[in-house]
């Protein structure tokens, strides 16, 4: 059909989605839902209606009706009711289906899709709870040309009816909705959503207007979509069906038709039903359901981190691109898995960008080409995955070697390192503890080159390496080493650390009040890390902590009051966002991490080295008098007196205030 016909038109689509939950029994008895099981063998009296049962509401299938519903943002109502929906089908051995139509479990929701770069948000009009029916076979017997064969084994099983409002414009768009929605029933565990199996079941209502017309054309039905595919193709072949009638001068009837996927075409099965002709009524033998806002409130905390939050969270805190969360998060396995291979411990910490690419490309490509699972956890586990990329990261392998490697893991069942040696690669050791203990046994037995890195000789550090390197035939990753002995030295550069934070202070405080207190010692637990002396006032124990942008510039400072670095020097944290109330916070919760502690020394004056790198000393007032009057009544109070030593190192030469707290 000509572009310019088919621009004329507008298409009108709505979708009503059957999602089978995921309970172990029927939605009114205590029958199977197992599927595969031999014909007619999950029945009983109650599912297959015989006189003088009665029906038992499954409160699990309640229950995820409600997940589902308030991960669709619906409204769950405090009350709603089943009904009978009247009609005869052989596949319905009642005679009518078991819903809910006047007072529906939820209304009122949405969900959100992409196509094409542009974000549009889907109404959704009600979810429902019903009973399915049992399923007809009309091929594969010997008398299949004559008569139907009824499998009654679903029949009762506990469905959802996700009815949404008729929003959508083009097929992609009905694609998008109904992938976002399956992912949501697979990240909420309320169905395996197996569409093979009848799980997920998609029915689209599609008609067409005059572009600009507020009114809708006649709806069709369209049935039997079974996948995604066929869902789109059915659509365009409907919304052309429907031009092409308009433009000769016909009539639509309202109907439901069947997609034949052989033929690639839509036929009439029967005229659309309205629902007085389904003769709905309340059902007799069940009471209403009753939804209490504690028990509602319940299920929501159930609720997991959803997709769309996922993967905003992803490309926030990994560095992700938005292709490379959304493939990640396909599923919540998938998801799981990329974070716990970026969680893991070993040094240096895996890019989560490498894992992205290795886990979407080659992971998902080999999982394919050998049907491994990680539902059936057939997959390298986390530690062995992080210790592979981390050798690819450090260009301890290459990457070629590394798909080598891959292809033995998931094709012979190999682990990494036996994959590794049968490439005939060298197994370094990337586990830190074996590295940190090596590194621990180095430092004890040097105890003068301990001495002479704690008096601030650097290049003694250089000297650990090499010991670790060679104490472990040179297989231990060298970044790794770096990192233990930093790890185990700290105590030596804090204590360096804590004294020039506490000498800047008093060289300030003693300029202010013409006071003469020099550091005399070092505290040892519980005593204040320092010690300074008076000689008229007396011994202050003094405590120390820092608070910081963020860690870069920690570091910078650290290494600038240690003398580490020249004085003067510029630390460029970037574009400061946070306002005066954020800096406010992280000074607050610096004082309030050392209140309630037990110190020996009386007085004791806590001291925060604190950074606020584009302020000025108007506003770093502002900030202390904000957190003096917060810290007022703090309980218990150990420190008779609290400073700030409020620093500015991007400037030269770095400047310096003290401001009292309490």
């Amino acid at each position: 059909m000509a572009p310019e016909v088919l621009a004329k038109y507008e298409p009108v689509i709505g979708l009503e989605v059957h999602v089978q939950l995921l309970t172990r029994t029927k939605i009114f008895c205590g029958c199977s839902t197992r599927f595969g099981d031999p014909p007619n063998t999950n029945v009983c009296p109650i599912c297959l209606g015989l006189p003088g049962t009665l029906p038992v509401l499954n409160k699990r299938a309640v229950e995820m009706a409600m997940r589902a519903s308030l991960a669709l943002n619906c409204t769950v109502h405090d009350h709603s009711r089943f009904a009978r929906k009247n009609y005869f089908y052989p596949d319905l051995p009642k005679g009518y289906q078991i819903s809910q139509y006047e007072l529906p479990l939820a209304t009122g929701g949405w969900l959100e899709v992409e196509v094409g770069g542009a974000k549009k948000r889907i109404g959704i009009t009600r979810l429902h709870l019903e009973e399915d029916a049992a399923k007809n076979l009309h091929e594969g017997f010997s008398q299949s040309a004559t008569k139907a064969y009824i499998d009654y084994n679903r029949c009762g099983t506990p469905l959802i009816e996700i009815v949404s409002e008729p929003d959508m414009r083009v097929p992609e768009e009905a694609y998008a909705y109904l992938t976002e929605l399956r992912q949501i029933m697979l990240y909420t565990g309320v169905s395996d959503c197996n569409m093979e199996e009848g799980s997920l079941r998609c029915d689209a209502n599609v008609s067409v207007r005059p572009r600009g017309s507020k009114e809708f054309g006649t709806k069709v039905e369209v049935k039997n979509l079974n996948s995604f595919r066929f869902l789109q193709k059915a659509l365009e072949y409907e919304i052309e069906r429907h031009i092409g009638v308009l433009e000769s001068g016909g009539r639509l009837s309202q109907e439901t038709r069947l997609w034949n996927q052989a033929e690639g075409h839509t036929v009439s099965m029967r005229s659309k039903e309205k629902a007085h002709d389904y003769r709905y009524f309340p059902e007799p033998d069940l009471l209403p359901v009753h939804i209490s806002s504690a028990w509602r409130e319940e299920v929501r905390r159930t609720l997991p981190e959803l997709p769309e939050a996922k993967r905003t969270r992803f490309v926030s805190s990994y560095g992700i691109t938005p292709y490379d969360a959304e493939t990640l998060t396909a599923s919540n396995k998938l998801a799981d898995y990329f974070e716990n291979v970026v969680a893991q411990s070993f040094s240096p910490r895996v890019s989560p960008k490498l894992a992205a690419n290795w886990i979407q490309n080659d992971f998902l490509r080999l999982a394919k080409e050998t049907g491994k699972t990680l539902e059936a956890l057939q997959w390298p586990t986390y530690a062995e995955v992080a210790i592979l990329l981390g050798r690819i990261q450090e260009k301890m392998i290459t990457v070629a070697s590394a798909k080598k490697v891959l292809d033995r893991v998931f094709k012979e069942g190999m682990l990494i390192d036996e994959a590794v040696r049968a490439e005939g690669g060298v197994t370094p050791i990337l586990d830190s503890s074996e590295i940190e203990q090596t590194a621990r046994e180095i430092i004890a037995k040097e105890p003068a080159n301990v001495a002479k890195y704690k008096s601030g000789n650097e290049g003694v550090f250089k000297f650990f390496v090499g010991q670790v390197m060679k104490a472990t035939r040179g297989q231990a990753n060298p970044q790794a080493v770096n990192d233990s002995l930093r790890k185990l030295l700290y105590p030596t550069l804090k204590e360096q650390h804590e004294k020039a934070v506490g000498d800047t202070f008093f060289d300030r405080y003693n300029r202010k009040h013409g006071t003469s207190y020099v550091f005399s010692r070092g505290g040892k637990p519980p005593e204040p890390d320092l010690v300074y002396e008076d000689k008229k006032l007396g011994t202050v124990g003094v405590e120390i902590t820092s608070t910081y942008l963020n860690e870069e510039e920690g570091k910078f400072v650290g290494q600038l009051s240690r003398g580490e670095i020249k004085p003067g020097a510029v630390w460029t944290s970037g574009t400061i966002s946070a306002g005066i109330d954020d800096f406010a916070s992280q000074l607050l919760a610096a004082i309030q991490k050392k209140l309630g502690k037990t110190y020996s020394l009386d007085p004791v004056w806590l001291v925060v080295d604190f950074n606020y790198p584009l302020g000025e000393k108007v506003e770093a007032t502002e900030i202390v008098g904000k957190v003096a009057e917060m810290i007022r009544s703090s309980e218990p109070m150990p420190f008779a007196q609290i400073w700030v030593v409020w620093q500015i190192p991007n400037v030269q030469p770095a400047q310096y205030e003290v401001f009292q707290v309490r």
